[in-house]
């Protein structure tokens, strides 16, 4: 009798299919016409030469902007990817550095009286590298050029090649450290370091910082947005907000056996976008100060955590789906994904904190002063939301152990089935003043579903206890054995959940050494970097 019963305890409910919303605003930006931006930093007589390469920036940048729209729910995962990699690979092209008019690429074989590269141009590898940019730093130690090419993969960030794949030229950041940490030999004449004029030429000849891009900052509590002058945090930008669609899209999407596979597929992908929009804001290696914060203090870092996340809860509820079906589920296995899901959340709590901690005050553009500190919303927001799906899976994977333990109706089993599910009952019970929490968190920033939210846990800890007041009642009157004082141990966590790579996009063929001879960086205006003042004109809505 105690077997027929046992082991026909009821299911616990599929995991919840609400997702965190991805950020509080849209990421949204102001249009943009490179050729009015760039025309002071163009030479004489070259507008005409490259208004086509400006003209494609401009209306691929438009085109990327409008797919990655996040209320044009009908554009394809497809065309998104598409469409924002074709602005990226024109993007990339401002990496390199103008070269001399009429230069026709001579390579890094030229040097000036120093021994350093003049501003010619190499020709293009066959991998399709960037053009235009300062050879090895390894040219002014006379290295033959196969000799660079070789030593180049081993070399480490601050010299100035480009890495295999299309890298960035290293940030100044990474040549101040060389230069820092350099030797006596490593002086030209003079007294000034090799690595200190390549810097200084670097710089000067770097088209990446003579256009203002402004976004809403995501990481602006108030959803303010933010000017920058660097074309590598345009890139990231664009990453960033191609992340947040894809999780968007993924948030909306009606759950069943066959749509899962696409949402889990597209939490997937934005996992790898965000890690390649982390990267390239580690390449660009900007000053924080003039950087939005969406881009900085671990936010980005913290969306992968969440895209990889929310994967999870898809495994999760596509084995509940198949427990019954697929004798390779068993509670056990479920419990093990849970255990792995609740600790991915606990380890993104220190990655969240890094925002809650970010800033010393910002400054006000109005007045020029510096305002006192106020409390992080986004963070409160990322944080509220961790803690409560940490203790919800917690609660998840105690209640399948103990859902297991009863059904081998035996003895042990009973006992420790009851303590496990007791704990789960308890993780719930947590789960569920932490979820409010969250909906007081998020009710300033976003709409939240705390009905969806509230009721799920009202039904996990339903189910747990009708369960757990079956086994109770066949112990008392079969078995009659003491409940342990301790649950069982959690089991292994499982994943096997990994992001999928953004392949890497090369630079456009558009970009052509007669196109980086068409420019003069050093006549381009300052452009003032920083929050955008609340009674200026911000973003338009594409």
């Amino acid at each position: 009798m105690a077997a027929l019963d046992l082991k026909k305890t009821p299911e616990l409910p599929l995991v919840a299919s609400i997702f965190l919303p991805t950020a509080p605003h849209p990421k949204t930006t102001d249009d943009l016409d490179f050729n009015s931006e760039l025309v002071s930093c163009i030479h004489a007589g070259k507008h005409d030469t490259v208004k086509p390469l400006l003209d494609e920036l401009s209306q691929a940048r438009r085109t990327a902007i409008t797919s990655l729209d996040p209320s044009r729910t009908l554009v394809s995962v497809d065309a998104m990817d598409s469409d924002a990699r074709k602005y990226l690979s024109l993007l990339r092209g401002f990496r390199g550095l103008a070269i001399a008019p009429g230069s026709t690429g001579g390579g890094a074989g030229e040097m000036d009286a120093n021994g350093l590269p003049v501003a010619s141009a190499p020709p293009a590898p066959a991998d399709s590298l960037t053009p235009a940019v300062v050879a090895e730093g390894g040219a002014a130690e006379e290295k033959s050029e196969g000799a660079g090419a070789a030593a180049a993969a081993d070399e480490p960030e601050g010299n100035l090649h480009i890495p295999k794949g299309g890298g960035a030229v290293p940030s100044l950041k990474a040549l101040s450290k060389n230069k820092a940490a350099g030797a006596a030999e490593d002086d030209g004449p003079g007294g000034v370091s090799n690595a200190a004029a390549i810097e200084a030429r670097e710089d000067s000849r770097s088209l990446r910082r003579m256009v203002p891009f402004t976004w809403r900052d995501l990481g602006d509590t108030q959803g303010d947005s933010f000017r920058f002058g660097d074309t590598m945090l345009e890139e990231a930008s664009v990453l960033l907000a191609l992340t947040q669609v894809l999780l968007q899209k993924a948030t909306a999407e009606p759950l069943n056996d066959q749509s899962m596979l696409n949402v889990f597929g597209w939490l997937r992908k934005a996992a790898g976008v965000s890690e390649a929009c982390l990267d390239c804001v580690r390449a660009a290696g900007a000053p924080a100060d003039e950087m939005p914060d969406d881009l900085k203090n671990g936010l980005v870092d913290t969306l992968v955590g969440v895209t990889m996340v929310q994967a999870q809860h898809l495994s999760v509820r596509r084995a509940q789906m198949h427990i019954k079906s697929n004798a390779a589920i068993t509670h056990t296995l479920i419990a093990r994904i849970c255990h792995d899901t609740a600790e991915r959340y606990r380890a993104m709590d220190k990655k969240v904190m890094k925002l809650a901690k970010a800033g010393a005050g910002t400054v006000d553009p109005k007045t020029g002063k510096r305002k006192p500190v106020a409390e992080n919303g986004v963070a409160k927001y990322f944080l509220a939301h961790i803690r409560y799906k940490q203790l919800y899976f917690m609660g998840m994977a105690y209640a399948m152990l103990g859902i297991g333990r009863v059904q081998q109706d035996d003895d042990e089993g009973v006992a420790y089935g009851i303590r496990n599910l007791m704990t789960a009952t308890d993780m719930f019970d947590k789960a569920g003043i932490a979820a409010k929490a969250f909906v007081d968190a998020a009710r300033t920033f976003v709409f939240i579903d705390n009905v969806t939210i509230m009721t799920a846990l009202d039904d996990c800890k339903s189910v747990t206890k009708q369960i757990m007041e079956k086994a109770n009642k066949v112990n008392q009157t079969v078995f009659f054995k003491p409940i342990p004082e301790q649950p069982d141990a959690l089991p292994d966590r499982m994943s096997n959940i990994k992001a999928e790579p953004f392949p890497d996009y090369p630079i456009d063929p558009m970009w052509t050494n007669e196109m980086y001879a068409c420019f003069n960086p050093q006549n381009g205006r300052k452009i003032q970097c920083g929050k955008v003042a609340e009674d200026m004109e911000c973003c338009n809505q594409q």
